[in-house]
């Protein structure tokens, strides 16, 4: 069994971190983390987009048992807002790890733009069902809209220094 220890503090990500060669590292460590979050958890999601379109009716997803699929998305939606901070941070402070911010912004991207969808979806029945719309919804696209906004415009960073970072944006 292992014995789990507490991160260095030399590695953990701090916006406060002066050296760029140590932010580097921290960074990639911690979007390396989150992505691995989204990739197990990803597993768990439903295959197919009617499945998909199923949990954004909440009562057709508890009687599906389509529960821990709704578990599964937020844990990889809360991995990719974290890492969408990150991603941020590679931007605003020029680091180097350009290649890890193209590949992570693009699984990233999914993440958000499927609970963009999700949640959209979910408006959708409400309006059909007459109910008053959800407001902590309408609020969250909103916020997950301004992440996607904020990763395109780090695509669009990298793009004249990196050439597959326009086939990602």
């Amino acid at each position: 069994m292992a014995i789990l220890t507490p991160t260095p503090s030399a590695v953990r990500w701090s916006s406060d971190i002066e050296d760029p060669i140590l932010a580097n590292q921290s960074l990639t460590l911690y979007i390396t983390y989150n992505l691995i979050q989204i990739i197990v958890h990803r597993a768990f999601l439903p295959r197919s987009s009617s499945g998909l379109r199923g949990l954004g009716d909440p009562q057709q997803a508890a009687s599906r048992g389509q529960i821990h699929a709704l578990t599964n998305l937020a844990i990889a939606v809360n991995a990719a807002k974290s890492g969408t901070r990150l991603l941020v941070a590679i931007r605003e402070r020029e680091l180097s790890n350009v290649p890890l911010l193209l590949h992570a912004t693009d699984v990233v991207l999914a993440v958000l733009c499927l609970n963009v969808w999700v949640l959209k979806a979910r408006e959708k029945v409400r309006r059909e069902r007459r109910m008053e719309p959800n407001l902590a919804a309408i609020h969250a696209i909103d916020a997950l809209m301004e992440d996607v906004t904020s990763l395109v415009q780090g695509l669009e960073w990298a793009t004249p220094r990196w050439e597959n970072a326009e086939e990602t944006l």
